[in-house]
C-alpha cells in the first residue's frame, strides 16, 4: 500500500489537444479524441495534506470539415459536396483530480482552479451527414475514492 504525507501539485501555462481532418471526398469511420489532464493523484492514502493549484488553461478540440466545394461528384453523378458517415469525437479536459483508497481524519485537501477550460467538437459539411457521436467534458477540482479493482 502506498501512503504519502504531503502532496503539492502546481500546473501553469497552457495545454492544447487538437485534431483536424479536412476532406474532399466522402469520409467515414473517423474517431478523434483530444484529452488534457493536469494535477492528477491516485494513491492509497495521504496522511497530511494535498494541495493542487492550476493556472494553466486547457483546450481540447476536434474538427472534421469538408473543403466546401460544390462540384461534380465522381461516381455518384450529379452535383453536390461530400458525405460524412460514422464520426466519433471526444474532447476532455481535467484538472485537480484526487482518488484515494482511504482518508485520514486529519487530511486537508485544497484545490484551486483559476483559469478556463474549452472542450469542443465540430463537424462541417454541405451534404449528407449521419451517425455523428460527440462528447465534450470539462472537470475541475474532483475528489473521489479509488474504484475496487484498480
Amino acid at each position: 500500500d502506498e501512503e504519502l504525507d504531503v502532496v503539492t501539485q502546481t500546473a501553469a501555462g497552457a495545454q492544447l489537444a487538437a485534431n483536424y481532418v479536412n476532406f474532399s471526398e466522402d469520409l467515414s469511420d473517423v474517431t478523434q479524441s483530444a484529452t488534457n489532464v493536469l494535477n492528477s493523484l491516485t494513491v492509497d492514502s495521504v496522511t497530511g495534506s494535498i494541495t493542487q493549484t492550476t493556472t494553466a488553461g486547457q483546450a481540447a478540440l476536434n474538427a472534421v470539415e469538408g473543403v466546401g466545394s460544390y462540384g461534380w461528384k465522381h461516381g455518384k453523378g450529379g452535383y453536390g459536396s461530400d458525405d460524412i458517415y460514422d464520426v466519433t469525437q471526444t474532447a476532455l479536459n481535467a484538472a485537480n483530480l484526487v482518488s484515494l483508497g482511504s482518508v485520514s481524519d486529519d487530511l486537508n485537501i485544497v484545490q484551486t482552479f483559476t483559469t478556463g477550460q474549452l472542450a469542443a467538437n465540430y463537424v462541417g459539411a454541405l451534404d449528407n451527414v449521419s451517425k455523428i457521436t460527440q462528447s465534450a467534458t470539462n472537470v475541475a477540482n474532483s475528489i473521489g475514492a479509488i474504484a475496487s479493482g484498480e
